[in-house]
């Protein structure tokens, strides 16, 4: 065990070459901290700066073992994920002002920018965890926990990967408000080869590997470049500990890049069934462009003339603003131009229950022109978007959000996965913001689903790079669950992946258009899909 890792404790009192000597040497490490998250944060899609994430990330871990204690890491880990949330999320400056309410109508570019500031520092505290968490623990460089003295030292190259996506998963929910948008593995939605892995280890598992190539950068820097004693807990005492480490991280690294290359090779000679879905997307808002809800559908009309017959078409979220179940009529006689088409639809609707609980929903219909029984209920809602959570409702800042008098409409989650079939095809629904959802793409996946679809409106925000990380979502749910994916949405870019996560056609923006592909049917459940961290 001593060969392959190295032996030596980390120190109880680093030396003080690694210390900042005063509060203002170490505000002077957080601004560092801040432009180094900042530089990462330029990987995001849209900015496209993806091979930052498999050196850059080096820097946190570097600044985090550096600190003198695990509060000042935290403080250096917040100020990293400060700056780096604050580029990713550049584009909730872009909101559009018909779409602020309340106070916020009087000042929205006042708004969004609050927005983006209150946003990028809720995420920055989970980044903050990470580094607190990896100061306080006993660590030694390598693959190989020691035990000397009485205690255990954890493996570097184990720990780091887990403890990043544990804590990005643990904090990213609705409960606490959380935003999963800015994982490191979307950064690599065009990099084919390495995102073929998801199906196998998920995103999360490449944004793991990511924090593992890093940690083994930072172990090489420490060992070689700086000097073992002012990094005591990621450097070696041993070029051979070095080097087995090391080496064992390139080969886990070749394996997963090999299997990549691989899959990729067999999907090109693959013989498989395929059924041809086209994205309609009208360039056209009701609350944008000031349209009336009549022209707007008649525009979708007119788009879904111009797709081919016997394919799948895909409306945009909200395209008929009708109730499900209280305009069966008017829906039926859609799902007949459907069939006079010879097409099937997926199409953007309304729902009201029972107990009188609005839904943001889809429906199908039939190429023989029935409208199919199941409706498709959103389950992940976007807290202020869609609902307002309880802590705001009941306390004045409901009051400072909406103004005096506000009725809050909200919509309700829906519970279960919905499969669309159409005999020809099996297709998985989500809406929206719900591609970034890996365990609600992979239910509908396990449900039966085999082409997952995306219903969604992003007229909340102008031309920005919102739209490149909503194809990433796209892109790597495609690859985790082996599925083609289609995203239609209202301004565009309607994009149709394949079932290797490549973007086969995709839409301008804020312009009518429809773009279709032949996609294949696939049935087999990847590992990731089954088990679905």
């Amino acid at each position: 065990m001593s060969g392959l890792i190295s032996a030596h404790i980390r120190d109880e009192a680093p030396p003080l070459a690694s210390l900042p000597t005063s509060g203002r040497s170490e505000g002077y490490w957080r601004i560092v901290a801040a432009l180094c998250g900042a530089v990462l944060g330029l990987a995001a899609p849209g900015l496209e700066q993806w091979y930052l994430p498999w050196f850059w990330t080096t820097s946190l871990l570097l600044l985090t073992v550096a600190a003198r204690s695990p509060w000042l890491a935290g403080c250096r880990g917040y100020c990293f994920g400060l700056g780096y949330n604050l580029v990713y999320l550049s584009w909730l400056l872009t909101i559009r002002s018909v779409y602020c309410e309340g106070t916020s109508a009087f000042c929205p570019q006042l708004a969004a920018f609050a927005i983006w500031l209150m946003l990028a520092a809720w995420q920055a505290l989970y980044v903050s965890i990470f580094p607190c968490l990896i100061k306080a623990l006993p660590l030694v460089s390598g693959w190989l926990p020691v035990r000397l003295e009485k205690k255990w030292y954890w493996p570097t190259f184990v720990v780091l990967p887990l403890a990043w996506v544990l804590i990005d998963r643990m904090c990213n929910t609705t409960q606490l408000l959380g935003f999963p948008w800015s994982p490191l593995h979307y950064s690599q939605y065009k990099q084919l080869v390495v995102i073929q892995s998801a199906a196998l280890i998920g995103g999360v598992g490449i944004s793991a590997w990511i924090m593992l190539v890093n940690a083994n950068l930072a172990a090489l820097l420490a060992s070689n470049v700086w000097g073992r004693e002012k990094f005591t807990a990621l450097a070696f005492t041993s070029g051979r500990g070095l080097f087995a480490n090391t080496a064992l991280t390139v080969f886990l690294s070749f394996l997963l890049l090999w299997f990549g290359y691989s899959r990729l090779e067999a999907e090109k000679v693959a013989v498989k069934e395929k059924v041809l879905f086209s994205a309609l997307q009208a360039g056209l808002s009701v609350k944008v462009h000031q349209a009336s809800i009549t022209d707007v559908l008649k525009k979708y009309f007119d788009l879904s003339a111009k797709s081919p017959a016997n394919s799948v078409c895909v409306w945009p979220e909200w395209a008929i603003a009708l109730n499900y179940r209280t305009n069966a009529a008017s829906l039926n006689m859609a799902s007949q131009i459907a069939a006079r088409k010879k097409q099937s639809w997926v199409v953007g609707v309304f729902d009201r229950d029972q107990e009188q609980r609005i839904f943001n929903s889809v429906c199908a219909f039939s190429q023989d022109g029935k409208v199919l029984q199941d409706v498709y209920h959103k389950r992940y809602l976007v807290p202020v978007g869609e609902y307002t959570p309880d802590w705001i409702r009941q306390t004045p800042i409901g009051t400072l959000l909406y103004g005096f008098g506000k009725k809050y409409n909200d919509m309700s989650s829906g519970e279960r996965s919905v499969v669309f079939d159409f005999g020809s095809v099996k297709v998985a629904p989500v809406i929206c913001f719900e591609n970034v959802s890996p365990q609600i793409c992979a239910a509908g996946v396990r449900a039966g689903g085999e082409v997952l679809v995306d219903s969604s409106d992003n007229s909340w925000f102008r031309r920005s790079i919102l739209s490149d990380q909503m194809v990433s979502f796209c892109v790597l749910r495609a690859a985790e669950n082996h599925r083609s994916f289609v995203f239609a949405t209202a301004l565009g870019p309607s994009t149709i992946v394949d079932s290797t996560g490549h973007v086969l056609c995709q839409a301008g923006r804020e312009v009518p258009a429809t773009v279709s592909a032949e996609l294949p049917i696939e049935r087999d459940v990847t590992p990731y899909t089954r088990w679905c961290f």
